[in-house]
């Protein structure tokens, strides 16, 4: 049975790949069903015997599940909608933290909204939101539930099949482009959701994912619909209000709708052609691209926009500051050092933002080792010190001290001295 099997098979294959590639992470079952298999997995890990080495258990350095909204997993409804996802990924951090496995993290080695990789519109009419706006909308629902939650899977992985068994254009296989090559529009969302930054800003909105990037641009994805492929929600208009901007900004607007970056409402429009011909491919080719609308704009304080949200749809609004009013690490940072009371030298930076009042978070940034030594500089050749002194919305005060070669900072020379011998500023 399962559980004898589980007795022989994780542990002897861990230790054989583990042998020939001690630093590789092992993992598993990659179970798409079964929750009593998954279960009986993580109890071996866990703590039973492991007759491959004879020890207790095997370690586990991820979990890798399966999570398809259609499937009716354990505490799920089986409906087409983004929450059963986010609800078997909290099932499967359950399970691992029950068997004391609380550091173990889950990767979703496959997610949809729909399994059946091979499952085709022609075979379940409800397989055409794989081709149109609902699928962008489900997924930055889905982005959205995500970050607010307290189990988030380290990586999620889309499955992607059928193709191989397409015979026309956009039948509702599990892809991100057609037997032609047209991109469709989870493709697109893709790509919207690879310049959300890795900063989640607050937002008491339904709808609204704000972040910002390393560079500290402003990126706010707005999204609508995406709960039930068999109805659009009605067209919804909203404001967007970012503040905290200062300077020169491109701010660029991306949508994904029916009628925007849709390649299959296009072919749809032409009465959806199994042949189509040369004029056509650029049309649809064409309405497959993500066009956005740009434009300059000085912002000092606040910038608000009507926005209306048609449908399923996806609006992301880039802040893209102009390198101009940039701030440079190496300009900003003043050159500071402190002696201690045994003549140890720490050389560091420190930044204070122009004109903020009351009291400021302090920012300490310590290196890692490739950026040692006395220049006073390779320690802020980074993104991250850019990001903080670039980032209006959360003034605060970097300090930046290296380390001397050969030192680390767990054995560093201490500094014991109160913040105001050094910060002249209200931390």
């Amino acid at each position: 049975g399962p559980d004898h099997l589980l007795g022989d098979l994780p542990g002897a294959a861990a230790l054989i790949v583990r042998r020939a590639c001690p630093a590789v992470r092992v993992g598993g079952p990659s179970a798409a069903f079964c929750d009593d298999f998954i279960r009986a997995f993580i109890r071996h890990a866990a703590g039973e015997i492991n007759t491959a080495d004879g020890g207790k258990g095997t370690r586990l350095d991820f979990l890798s599940i399966h999570a398809y909204a259609d499937l009716p997993y354990e505490g799920t409804d089986g409906t087409i909608h983004p929450k059963n996802i986010w609800k078997r990924v909290q099932m499967a951090r359950r399970m691992l933290d029950e068997a004391g496995l609380t550091e173990t993290e889950i990767i979703v080695d496959e997610w949809g909204a729909a399994a059946g990789g091979f499952l085709s519109a022609k075979k379940n009419p409800l397989m055409w939101m794989r081709e149109n706006e609902f699928y962008p909308a489900f997924y930055f629902r889905l982005i959205d539930l995500f970050t607010n939650a307290k189990a988030v899977p380290a990586h999620m992985l889309i499955c992607l099949s059928g193709q191989h068994k397409s015979t026309y254009d956009f039948d509702g296989f599990r892809s991100m482009f057609t037997m032609s090559g047209f991109k469709k529009p989870i493709y697109n969302a893709y790509v919207l959701a690879s310049k959300l930054g890795k900063i989640r800003l607050e937002c008491g909105a339904e709808g609204c994912i704000p972040t910002v990037n390393d560079r500290g641009d402003v990126i706010v994805a707005l999204y609508h619909g995406g709960e039930n492929p068999q109805f659009a929600p009605e067209d919804e208009s909203v404001t967007l209000t970012v503040g905290g901007l200062s300077g020169n900004y491109k701010i660029r607007k991306s949508v994904i709708d029916s009628a925007h970056s849709n390649s299959y409402r296009r072919w749809q429009s032409m009465g959806e052609p199994q042949e189509i011909n040369g004029e056509q491919r650029q049309e649809i080719a064409a309405a497959g691209e993500i066009v956005p609308e740009e434009q300059q704009r000085r912002c000092d304080g606040e910038y608000s926009e009507e926005i209306t949200l048609c449908g399923h749809c996806v609006v992301l609004v880039e802040f893209i500051r102009d390198n101009k009013d940039r701030l440079n690490p190496d300009e900003s940072m003043e050159r500071k050092s402190f002696r201690s009371a045994e003549g140890v030298e720490m050389p560091y930076r420190l930044f204070a933002p122009d004109g903020a009042e009351g009291r400021l978070p302090l920012v300490l940034y310590l290196h890692g080792s490739g950026f040692r030594g006395e220049d006073n500089v390779r320690q802020i050749e980074n993104r991250y010190i850019e990001h903080f002194i670039n980032d209006p919305s959360h003034p605060c005060i970097v300090a930046a001290p290296q380390c001397r070669m050969g030192d680390s900072w767990t054995g560093a020379h201490r500094f014991p001295i109160p913040k105001d011998r050094i910060f002249n500023y209200d931390i």
